[in-house]
């Protein structure tokens, strides 16, 4: 058996030579690749959503953006807040997903998010404070699924077990708490 080499078609580097930033998730979407990181501006942590066109450029390309959360998110906390996205998924019809970590007054909370193709903010779920999301996959049908962890006490160093968690993608309905949950005998 011979082995294939392969040769790297493109690298992009951030401004300032990635010093204050890094990139933690990628995904594919369609020609495209969805990248999301953070971007450190003291004294926060800024996530960031890009995607690149197919000569990995992102600015300034007619298919190419940048979004970063402070400037898409409806949540207050946020807004001004801390963002640490961790995971990226592409729906069959090309939405986006981010999962990540945002902190609220120093606590974790997880964070979902779903975006048009063209990466304008469809809707966002924060979890409850102690969670963490990590990764996330998209069934067929837009089903989400998120994995994370939870708290199990008050030192922010003690995690339970690996949670899983299911969300609806499109229409879903959303409760009194602002979660968007299956209608029942769908979950």
């Amino acid at each position: 058996m011979q082995a294939t080499t392969r040769a790297e078609k493109w690298t992009t580097i951030e401004p300032n030579d990635g010093a204050f930033s890094f990139a933690g998730a990628v995904a594919l979407q369609g020609d495209f690749v969805i990248a999301a990181g953070v971007h450190y501006k003291n004294p926060l942590v800024i996530g960031t959503l890009r995607r690149y066109d197919q000569g990995g450029v992102w600015k300034p390309s007619d298919v190419g953006w940048s979004k970063s959360h402070s400037d898409w998110t409806k949540i207050a906390w946020l807004k001004s807040g801390n963002l640490g996205p961790t995971g990226l998924a592409v729906d069959a019809e090309q939405h986006i997903i981010l999962v990540g970590i945002g902190f609220e007054n120093g606590e974790p909370r997880r964070y979902v998010a779903r975006f048009h193709p063209d990466g304008t903010l469809d809707w966002e779920l924060p979890g409850p404070v102690g969670t963490e999301a990590r990764s996330v996959g998209v069934q067929p049908d837009g089903t989400i699924y998120v994995a994370g962890a939870k708290r199990t006490s008050n030192a922010s160093a003690r995690c339970g077990p690996g949670r899983a968690s299911r969300h609806h993608g499109p229409g879903a309905p959303t409760g009194s708490n602002g979660s968007r949950r299956p209608p029942r005998g769908r979950r």
